[in-house]
């Protein structure tokens, strides 16, 4: 839904990029937890959601109505501070690096790797 965002706005996008096979890992486990079976093979997730993936930043890059920062999630959970100071620089006076800022970024939350 992000390219039909409405015309005559600009915005700021961060995107999250986090390697995809995690992500359906994580979706695994939590399908599982609920006593639900994945409905496709994991390779074919992983295929579909990669290209979909790829696709959405391709489209946010080349829009004349966004600014696009995209952040890898391994590397804000191992150092958080240099992809603050990216958020700070994309964000400007919209957003404040305080400590509080780095305490939200939880690593042992990070379990499919």
């Amino acid at each position: 839904m992000l390219p039909s965002l409405p015309r005559p706005h600009r915005y700021k996008i961060i995107y999250m990029v986090r390697p995809t096979a995690q992500v359906v890992d994580s979706q695994w486990v939590m399908l599982d937890r609920q006593g639900q079976k994945a409905r496709s093979e994991k390779k074919h997730l992983i295929e579909v959601q990669e290209a979909h993936s790829k696709h959405i930043r391709e489209v946010l890059r080349t829009s004349d109505r966004v600014d696009l920062l995209e952040v890898s999630y391994p590397d804000l959970v191992s150092n958080p501070d240099p992809i603050i100071q990216q958020l700070v620089e994309f964000l400007g006076d919209r957003f404040e690096a305080c400590e509080s800022v780095s305490r939200c970024v939880k690593p042992q939350l990070f379990r499919n790797r």
